[in-house]
């Protein structure tokens, strides 16, 4: 993880003071928070969702994702077996928690999966 930052809001801008926080959601344990970002604010709005890890030390930067819309990451401190995440949505910005991964799209018709 990156360095320990005392908010999540800090750890998800990291160096970047320009970053405006719009909406910050902590997970039931609070272990986990997810952070709305926009980057260019007056020229094009860019949306950015990053996933903080609190830390014996304090907050940390975990995994991010840009775009707008939708999207599901891994929320538990076991990577590898997690079968659980987080799912944030723009539209207005807000997570669920605990949710299972989306289900992977089909492959083409003419694509037998192996």
């Amino acid at each position: 993880m990156d360095a320990a930052f005392p908010t999540p809001e800090e750890a998800a801008r990291g160096s970047d003071p320009d970053a405006r926080v719009l909406f910050v959601d902590q997970s039931p344990n609070g272990a986990f928070a997810v952070v709305f970002l926009e980057y260019n604010p007056e020229a094009r709005p860019t949306p950015y969702a990053v996933l903080c890890e609190r830390a014996d030390d304090g907050w940390a930067r975990s995994i991010d994702g840009s775009g707008g819309g939708w999207g599901w990451m891994i929320a538990h401190e076991d990577r590898v077996r997690a079968e659980l995440g987080v799912t944030w949505r723009w539209e207005p910005p807000r997570a669920e928690w605990d949710t299972p991964p989306p289900p992977s799209p089909a492959p083409p018709g003419d694509v037998q999966p192996w």
